[in-house]
């Protein structure tokens, strides 16, 4: 083992510790693991660890930031690509890395929702998509609108990617793209009709071209009967639209 250990240089060795880190946090809660277990898997001395990390706390919030790391540069690698094609090809890596990593991004997630630091993470994360999405689809990255509008959607996206998990990975993971891109687009509708000039021309337009207020869309949702849980035939039909 010190053999290996000599052949690692500084960044490898403190990149294994990470990797042993998340791959241990992420199965078992925080307080359960020592350091001297994580030294151990990873075939190293509890003096090493506290050489690169002030103690545990400071430890896992690296092993935080070095997952989110690992999840962006999973999504952002489409290549060379239009932007459509773009978003659709991260689509497909984030889902990728859901399915190969779903131990790792479903502690991720639950991290974020913490408070302080890791959720400083978890936020900084969540504005390198934002920040990609809306370079690809936006001419005033400063619109409120815009950015409300791709935020929001990105968190769908996290919701989204949790019920697949647990409902088996269904649909296909291609459809699932699919689906968060056709949200994508919904959302982004409603910034065309209210401020246009905030999104690129093209897109802007063709967006325009479908619904031209949310009463136009309302219309074209039929009445439909909703079934309580404990249905006894009552009328819950919805009420139309007014005209």
């Amino acid at each position: 083992m010190a053999g290996n250990q000599q052949r690692l240089s500084i960044d490898e060795r403190r990149e294994r510790l990470l990797a042993v880190g998340a791959h241990m946090f992420s199965r078992r809660p925080y307080h359960e693991i020592g350091v001297e277990e994580l030294a151990e898997a990873a075939g190293t001395s509890n003096g090493l660890l506290y050489h690169y990390f002030k103690g545990k706390r400071q430890f896992y919030v690296a092993v935080v930031e070095s997952a989110y790391k690992r999840l962006i540069e999973a999504v952002s690698a489409s290549g060379d690509h239009p932007s459509g094609n773009r978003i659709m090809l991260g689509l497909t890596n984030f889902l990728t890395y859901v399915e190969e990593h779903s131990n790792e991004w479903t502690w991720l997630i639950r991290v974020a929702g913490s408070e302080g630091d890791l959720a400083q993470v978890g936020g900084e994360a969540e504005r390198v998509f934002v920040e990609q999405i809306i370079g690809y689809v936006g001419r005033r990255p400063e619109s409120p609108m815009l950015r409300n509008a791709v935020t929001g959607w990105v968190g769908f996206n996290e919701n989204a990617a949790r019920a697949w998990l647990a409902r088996a990975r269904l649909p296909a993971r291609d459809a699932m793209a699919r689906m968060m891109a056709y949200a994508l687009l919904g959302a982004l509708r409603g910034v065309a009709i209210d401020e246009p000039q905030a999104l690129r021309p093209e897109l802007a337009a063709a967006l325009r071209e479908r619904l031209s207020s949310p009463e136009e869309l309302m219309d074209l949702v039929p009445s439909v009967r909703i079934s309580r849980p404990d249905d006894t035939g009552a009328d819950c039909t919805a009420a139309p639209a007014p005209g």
